[in-house]
């Protein structure tokens, strides 16, 4: 499955195939615990897959935050699209601006 990995803590994104499993997600994304999100991206629906408890554990990295300023995402992210439009969604400190509206 083609992906976008955002690593939070190193401020990069990258683009890379990977299995379509929790074990994969658990691994990149460092948790135990993940939440599947749909959220608007340029328009268009778009799947985020997030640490669940990511806002309960110290030394938080803001990796995503919503136009709406209702919500915000912390740690890594695997952002399910082959759309490289994607990436001009990241501001200067590698954070994903999205929407909450549906």
């Amino acid at each position: 499955m083609q992906v976008f990995i955002v690593d939070a803590k190193h401020n990069t994104i990258r683009q890379e195939n990977i299995e379509d499993n929790l074990e994969t997600f658990y691994e990149i994304i460092g948790t135990d615990s993940v939440e599947i999100l749909a959220r608007k991206i340029n328009g268009k629906m778009t799947q985020i897959i997030c640490d669940e408890e990511g806002k309960l554990k110290q030394h938080q990295y803001i990796s995503g935050l919503s136009e709406e300023m209702n919500e915000s995402l912390v740690g890594n992210l695997i952002i399910k699209s082959q759309d490289k439009s994607i990436i001009d969604n990241f501001n200067k400190y590698g954070v994903l601006t999205y929407s909450t509206r549906r």
